[in-house]
C-alpha cells in the first residue's frame, strides 16, 4: 500500500461532513464557512455545511490541510474510505466501480443524516 494518496487535481468530492476533533475545531472554526448545524459527539464535532461539503473547503482547497483530521488523511488509503475515482495503488477505477462506490457512500450519508433528523436537528 502506498503511504500517501494522490488525489485528482481540483477534485474535493470527498470533502463532505466529517468528524472534526474538538481541538481542531476550536483552533480553526474562525476559518469555517456557514453551517446548518454543529453537533458535539464525544471528542468530535460534526459540522454540516450549507452546501453539504466540509466547512473548511474553499473551492477545491482545504483551508486546514496541514492540520486536517485523520479521516481526511486516510481517505483513499483505507478500504472503509475508498476514493470512487482512484484506487489506493494509484490506478484509476472503472466507471462501474466509481458508480458502485458513489451509490454506497450516498446511502451511508443518507443514513447518517437521518440520525441528525431524529434528534430534531434541521439538515435540509
Amino acid at each position: 500500500m502506498i503511504k500517501e494518496f494522490k488525489c485528482l487535481e481540483n477534485c474535493s468530492d470527498c470533502c463532505g461532513v466529517i468528524p472534526i476533533p474538538k481541538d481542531t475545531w476550536e483552533e480553526f472554526k474562525h476559518l469555517s464557512k456557514e453551517s446548518k448545524c454543529v453537533e458535539e459527539m464525544e471528542n468530535e464535532i460534526w459540522v454540516i455545511g450549507i452546501d453539504m461539503n466540509c466547512v473548511f473547503l474553499d473551492g477545491h482547497k482545504c483551508l486546514i490541510y496541514d492540520s486536517r483530521p485523520n479521516v481526511c488523511r486516510e481517505y483513499g488509503l483505507n478500504e472503509l474510505l475508498p476514493c470512487p475515482f482512484i484506487k489506493s495503488n494509484g490506478n484509476k477505477r472503472s466507471k462501474a466501480q466509481t458508480t458502485r462506490i458513489v451509490r454506497q457512500k450516498a446511502r451511508e450519508l443518507k443514513q447518517f443524516m437521518e440520525k441528525f433528523e431524529t434528534k430534531g436537528v434541521e439538515t435540509k
